[in-house]
């Protein structure tokens, strides 16, 4: 069974804190949108910097966003609750971040963001293979990273595409 969780929940645990990113998770409205619409300014701020830098800081990401789902889904009694979006801010820095290790030179203007943006959103929402097995496979904080991890990959590499149609 779920629980209900307000601002004051959010504020009062760090896991939940980090788990809904401050409490954008718990929009009413699609909240892994509104997750991934709010990061792209923080995205967009660290994908130029070095790659053993970005590399560290996804995995830092990653074992923290972990724990902070794990532990917010207890919290909220469910494994994948809506309102966990940590997963949101690394699928989003990684689908950008690919793009600008592939291509180097591309600059992160609006167009670049908004193509990213959709193209994660589309794969996470989706879940095409492997994004939905893992989904389905992995119920714990490490599985809630990790479908969104194979959706940026995917969501990545169709930017990468576009980006190269949009210059020739």
């Amino acid at each position: 069974m779920t629980k209900a969780v307000g601002l004051a929940d959010v504020w009062r645990l760090p896991s939940l804190w980090l788990a809904t990113l401050g409490g954008w998770g718990l929009s009413p409205y699609m909240p892994g949108t509104v997750g991934s619409l709010v990061t792209l300014p923080v995205a967009a701020a660290l994908v130029s910097l070095s790659a053993p830098v970005m590399v560290g800081l996804m995995v830092g990401l990653l074992v923290l966003g972990s724990w902070a789902a794990a532990e917010a889904g207890r919290t909220l009694g469910k494994t994948d609750h809506g309102a966990i979006v940590v997963d949101e801010l690394l699928g989003q820095l990684l689908t950008l971040w690919i793009a600008m290790w592939l291509l180097p030179g591309t600059t992160l203007d609006v167009q670049t963001l908004f193509l990213g943006f959709v193209c994660f959103r589309l794969y996470d929402i989706a879940k095409p293979w492997p994004v939905g097995w893992c989904d389905r496979q992995f119920k714990n904080g490490f599985g809630v990273m990790l479908d969104d991890i194979i959706a940026a990959l995917w969501a990545g590499m169709v930017l990468v595409g576009l980006l190269l149609l949009l210059r020739s």
